[in-house]
């Protein structure tokens, strides 16, 4: 058994201004050599500058970095067994890796198991397998790979991630009409992302010695991946962080890149068939005979199927069924609306039996 447990963190991070004032200012001076129309009040400069104790989460100066950023830990193991006897010869092991983010909502999980077998039956014929089988987890979120780091260091000072009544709510913006900027916890309001892989790589060969000098060697392989994703986006809303109306904070709609569902499959198939024939032979004391053929066939098959569902009575759902068609239409003069946008009747891409 071997393991280890580590722990990531980032190296170092860019300088960003998290004081809030200061920020204003020099968004206002950009501002003004532009002719921006949004331009921050002196007043609100100077609440930034000097919050009362008991306003000190409605006027922060907010580190999205130190917010965002954090320790990741990773942990990998793995099992190994070997043995035999005279006439065999076995290798087993397991490997297990669990890695989280540096930033919340990334999980990496990895299983791998291989299996190597080698039986000589005689002198003159050996049989062996080998397997290897891995199946892998990857949950992140809707909107990732360079978003999220562009997300919080886009992020300006001037708002916490919450609202700071304690009802969880996200901002979006502190001020109406001040450059929208997105507050990453939006991309998990968005929706989630989600991929399964199975993976096999096995063979099974054959080694014939009949005599002297020749060997035929007969190999059977196949690599096999199944590999399946979810993305789920859904519309959702932010709230503004200074204004108010009716003594509740003010919704914002958030922007959604690809509303729905979408189901990816993917199904890929190697099969491989490998012979060769080799015949060495040494004659007298300077003359050496060696003769080679071989065959070698190798297949290919791929099968994929994505399915989307755009617009749905519950978009909260994240399965492409995950509901009754009861009341519901294809057609837009009818009362469900199903596709309200389909102008004639269309035949469905994908039914359900």
């Amino acid at each position: 058994y071997s393991g280890n447990i580590s722990i990531q963190s980032p190296t170092r991070l860019p300088e960003v201004i998290s004081n809030s004032a200061e920020y204003m200012e020099m968004y206002n001076r950009a501002a003004y050599r532009q002719n921006l129309p949004f331009k921050y009040d002196e007043e609100e400069i100077e609440i930034y500058r000097n919050p009362p104790d008991s306003l000190k989460h409605e006027y922060p100066n907010f580190d999205a970095y130190d917010y965002w950023y954090r320790n990741a830990t990773v942990h990998n193991h793995n099992i190994s067994v070997a043995g035999g006897g005279e006439n065999s010869m076995y290798n087993a092991s397991f490997s297990y890796l669990n890695q989280n983010a540096i930033i919340p909502g990334y999980r990496f999980k990895r299983y791998n198991a291989l299996i190597n077998y080698t039986l000589d039956i005689n002198k003159w014929l050996t049989l062996g397998t080998i397997a290897n089988v891995t199946y892998k987890y990857d949950k992140k979120p809707p909107m990732h790979d360079v978003f999220m780091p562009l997300y919080i260091t886009c992020t300006n000072p001037l708002n916490e991630t919450y609202l700071p009544d304690g009802s969880g709510r996200v901002v979006s913006q502190a001020y109406r009409g001040e450059p929208r900027q997105r507050n990453p916890a939006e991309i998990y309001l968005m929706g989630t992302y989600y991929s399964r892989e199975n993976n096999l790589n096995g063979q099974v060969y054959i080694d014939l010695k009949p005599f002297k000098g020749l060997t035929w060697t007969t190999k059977f392989a196949i690599d096999y991946v199944d590999r399946f994703f979810k993305k789920h986006q859904q519309y959702y809303t932010t709230n503004y962080l200074h204004f108010k109306s009716r003594g509740d904070y003010v919704t914002s709609p958030g922007s959604v890149d690809k509303p729905g569902v979408t189901d990816d499959y993917l199904k890929e198939s190697t099969p491989t068939l490998y012979s060769v024939v080799n015949y060495q032979a040494i004659f007298g004391e300077n003359h050496d005979f060696n003769a080679l053929a071989g065959y070698e066939q190798i297949s290919f098959r791929r099968q994929a199927l994505r399915v989307n569902r755009p617009r749905s009575a519950f978009p909260r759902l994240s399965e492409l069924q995950a509901y009754s068609s009861t009341d519901q239409s294809l057609f837009p003069g009818d009362a469900g609306k199903r596709l309200p946008k389909y102008e004639d009747p269309e035949e469905w891409a994908m039914q359900s039996f």
